[in-house]
């Protein structure tokens, strides 16, 4: 999505944020998460969708707040839990980082994040969910 396909929404703000290096929220949708950009052929473009409100769901109804356990039984093609540093191509030192369990979907990927610690178990909720074309995590910047 272009940054002006994004204003269209009116979903984002024309507010630059240089963390993110894109656009901010506007209201009410600040608190409940927020847009990543990427520069893409010198043009400012949505890589991903952060959310992290219980607010927004999956049309099943899933998000933050939801377990492993209950993703599991809702989508039988949930990908094993990855960590970051297996994701992002590292080797993992220790037991602690950042995990991802993901649907695919046609064209994009639903990105269920856990918080930062030891591997989840059935009963570990979603901190966040990243809405992207690949599989992702988003450790924030």
């Amino acid at each position: 999505m272009t940054a002006q396909q994004s204003w269209d929404t009116g979903m984002v703000s024309r507010e630059y944020k240089g963390c993110d290096q894109g656009y901010q929220m506007t209201e009410p949708y600040t608190e409940r998460g927020f847009t990543v950009w990427r520069r893409v052929e010198g043009k400012l473009r949505v890589s991903a969708i952060y959310i992290n409100s219980e607010i927004d769901r999956t049309p099943k109804g899933y998000g933050v707040g939801t377990t492993l356990g209950q993703l599991r039984k809702a989508f039988p093609k949930l990908s094993k839990v990855t960590s970051f540093t297996k994701l992002d191509g590292g080797r993992q030192y220790g037991k602690k980082d950042f995990w991802v369990a993901s649907v695919r979907k046609p064209g994009s990927h639903i990105n269920f994040q856990f918080p930062y610690g030891r591997k989840p178990k059935s009963g570990t909720k979603v901190e966040a969910v990243v809405l992207s074309r690949k599989q992702m995590i988003y450790p924030g910047c």
